[in-house]
């Protein structure tokens, strides 16, 4: 039985090995075939990755170009303003210059002259008045007082010195009738 189990044995194990042969040869096509079908598939999605992705680049530079040609219109648009305004400026100053001012100068001059012209004649003329007055009567002027009589009779002398202005005057007025009848008129 050992030596027939041995020629069994050998028949076996070289059938065995046939279809352990062919076993394997069979899972290596199916692992060729399952790598080559993998790799088509891994390049499909790789293929259609990448055409997403250039399609999106393309919306994206397409909405880039629109955006950028709108700043460039804007840009364009208030270069456009600002020369425009700038133009304008140069004009508005080249109009004024000043030339108002160097006019007002000159007719402020020109009053200038006039009043100062008119001030020395009326110096003058107040000049040749005092010369003509005799300076007693200057003197007399100044130096006597003249007489008030008010509405209740008294009669009192006020010296021209006190009574230079209007106010003065008054004050004069208010200080005679004081503590008396009609002062609340004077007031």
């Amino acid at each position: 039985m050992k030596v027939r189990w041995r020629i069994g044995e050998r028949d076996a194990v070289e059938k065995f090995r046939v279809e352990i042969a062919g076993t394997s040869s069979g899972l290596q096509m199916l692992l060729a075939t399952a790598s080559v079908k993998l790799m088509s598939v891994n390049e499909k999605n790789g293929k259609d990755h990448i055409t997403s992705i250039q399609q999106q680049s393309q919306s994206s530079l397409t909405q880039q170009d629109a955006v950028l040609l709108l700043i460039h219109n804007q840009i364009e648009d208030t270069n456009r303003l600002l020369t425009t305004g700038n133009s304008v400026t140069s004009k508005i100053a080249d109009a004024l210059r000043l030339n108002w001012l160097r006019e007002l100068g000159a007719e402020l001059k020109g009053f200038l002259r006039r009043i100062i012209s008119m001030n020395i004649a009326t110096y003058h003329a107040v000049l040749s008045i005092q010369s003509a007055l005799p300076g007693r009567l200057k003197r007399v002027l100044i130096e006597e007082p003249f007489i008030l009589e008010d509405a209740t009779g008294r009669v009192a002398p006020v010296p021209l010195q006190f009574a230079t202005s209007w106010d003065a005057f008054n004050a004069v007025l208010e200080i005679r009738f004081k503590n008396l009848e009609g002062f609340r008129k004077i007031k």
